[in-house]
């Protein structure tokens, strides 16, 4: 404080002046020393003013990845709860799939037998045909009549089995 109250002062400026010869090259010096010093204040201010910017820059940046990652994490939970949720459907799918493979294996079985109870039946009807053409060539001749009408019948229940048949495989195979 001293020493720069001191600058100030006229007289002590020409105490120095006469005490010292190289004066006017140390006050040239002083003036070039705070010269640079205010230009290095002002460098400094602006690489404060930049690292400031720099680091709010980072600081948003920061957030702006923090909320990714919670809307990445929250997009992760949906798909893993949407997978779960398509797991469920998908296996109760298979399940529906094998009931409804089960319950067409046992139409089948079924048909099968009415088949094969029809065969039988039309075996046995063409061997009393048989028996009756040599009794009765008249009532033979009724009896294939209705025996054509009869597998007629029988082929056309064949058919519309066979029909019900290609509408569960299909259905089945588009339910899967």
């Amino acid at each position: 404080i001293l020493f720069s109250s001191n600058l100030t002062n006229p007289s002590y400026i020409l105490y120095l002046k006469e005490k010292n010869e190289n004066f006017e090259e140390l006050v040239k010096r002083l003036e070039t020393f705070d010269s640079k010093c205010s230009v290095l204040e002002n460098k400094f201010q602006d690489t404060k003013k930049e690292l400031s910017n720099r680091l709010d820059l980072e600081f948003k940046e920061k957030e702006d990845l923090k909320n990714e990652i919670n809307y990445l994490k929250a997009k992760v939970e949906n798909l893993t709860d949407e997978k779960s949720k398509n797991e469920i459907i998908f296996q109760n799918l298979i399940n529906e799939y094998k009931l409804f493979k089960n319950q067409l294996m046992d139409e089948k079985e079924k048909f099968n037998k009415i088949s094969e109870n029809l065969l039988n039946d039309l075996k046995i009807q063409e061997i009393e045909i048989t028996k009756l053409r040599k009794a009765h060539s008249e009532e033979i001749k009724k009896y294939k009549e209705s025996l054509t009408e009869l597998k007629d019948e029988i082929s056309s229940f064949k058919n519309q089995l066979s029909k019900i048949k290609d509408e569960f495989s299909v259905k089945v195979i588009s339910f899967i």
